[in-house]
C-alpha cells in the first residue's frame, strides 16, 4: 500500500506503523513476515507508551519517515516521566489501584516500583479478562461501592491512553466493545509524542517559521514555533511535511531533554530542537 501511494503522489508519502512485539515468537512464517517487512521499511524501534506520559503499559514496534530511528530511540531512551503521572489520577471517583506487588521488567517501561503507587496498568487487549485483569490481578482496580475487585472501565481506559473521557462512547455502542476497540488502538499520548518529535526536527532543519497549535494529549503541552518552506539545502529527509502540507500543522510538543544524532551528527539539545526559538504558555 505505501509503494503504491507513493508512487502515486507528487511527494514522498509519510507514514506511523505500529505493530505488537514478537515477545519470543520464533515460528518460521513469522519470521519470515519479519525479515520482509525489514526489508520494506527497516528495523522498528520498540517503545512502551508508558515512558512517555501514559497510564498504561503498551510495547509496540513503531516505524516512521518522520525522522530518523536513531533519534526516536534516543529521545525515548532519555525522556523523563513526570512522578505525578499514576494510575489513581484516572480512575473514576471510588476507585483505585492495587498496591504495586511486582515491579516492571524490560522490555516494558520501568515504571512499577514494589510497595509504591501504580503508576501504570498491564497492556489493555481487545478480549475479556486477559491474564492481567482476572483473579486479582494486577490491573484490576479496588471499587468501593462494590467491595470488589473490578476491571477499568472504558472512560478510566481512555484517559489512561491520552484520549479524552467519553471518547468512544456511542449509545448503540456496549461498554463491552468500547473495551475491545481501546485494546487495538494506538496510544494517543505514544503516537503525539512521535509526531511531534518529528515536526521538531523538520523545524530544527528549517529557516522560516509558523505557531502550532498542541493535541489533546495527557502530558504537559506548549505551543511552539515551527518551521515551513525553509530552504532545500536544509531538508536532510526523504519526507517534507511543508512540502505535503503547505500550511499550518497541528502537532503536539513536548519539552525533553538529551542529546541526540543523526548520521554521527548532533542534532542539539533536544529541549532546544522542540522549544526553540519561542515557546509559549
Amino acid at each position: 500500500m505505501l509503494r503504491h501511494l507513493q508512487t502515486h503522489q507528487a511527494h514522498v508519502l509519510a507514514y506511523i506503523l505500529e505493530n505488537v512485539p514478537l515477545l519470543g515468537d520464533t515460528r518460521s512464517h513469522v519470521m519470515a513476515s519479519v525479515h520482509q517487512i525489514r526489508s520494506w521499511i527497516g528495523p522498528a524501534v520498540l517503545l512502551d507508551a508508558t515512558r512517555v506520559g501514559s497510564c498504561a503499559h503498551r510495547p509496540q514496534l513503531w516505524w516512521t519517515n518522520l525522522l530518523p530511528r536513531e533519534v526516536l530511540r534516543r529521545a525515548y531512551e532519555i525522556i523523563p516521566r513526570s512522578s505525578h503521572l499514576i494510575v489513581d489520577n484516572i480512575l473514576d471517583m471510588g476507585r483505585c489501584s492495587q498496591v504495586v506487588k511486582v515491579g516492571d521488567r524490560s522490555p516494558m517501561a520501568v515504571v512499577n516500583q514494589v510497595g509504591q503507587p501504580r503508576m501504570a496498568l498491564p497492556t489493555f487487549v481487545n478480549f475479556p479478562a486477559s491474564h492481567a485483569y482476572r483473579e486479582g490481578g494486577p490491573g484490576l482496580v479496588w471499587d468501593t461501592c462494590l467491595q470488589q475487585l473490578v476491571e477499568p472501565n472504558a472512560d478510566e481506559k481512555e484517559r489512561a491512553m491520552g484520549f479524552p473521557t467519553g471518547m468512544t462512547f456511542v449509545l448503540s455502542i456496549s461498554e463491552a466493545s468500547r473495551r475491545k476497540v481501546l485494546g487495538q488502538v494506538m496510544d494517543l499520548n505514544c503516537l503525539t509524542w512521535i509526531v511531534s518529535l518529528g515536526m521538531a526536527e523538520q523545524r530544527w532543519l528549517k529557516a522560516t517559521f509558523v505557531v502550532v497549535t498542541p493535541l489533546v494529549n495527557s502530558l504537559s503541552t506548549v505551543t511552539v514555533e515551527a518551521s515551513t518552506r525553509g530552504e532545500e539545502s536544509y531538508t536532510f529527509h526523504l519526507w517534507n511535511t511543508w512540502d505535503v502540507l503547505g500550511e499550518h500543522v497541528k502537532v503536539v510538543a513536548h519539552v525533553v531533554g538529551g542529546v541526540c544524532y543523526s548520521s554521527g551528527v548532533p542534532l542539539g539539545d533536544l529541549e532546544e530542537c522542540v522549544a526553540f526559538p519561542k515557546v509559549f504558555a
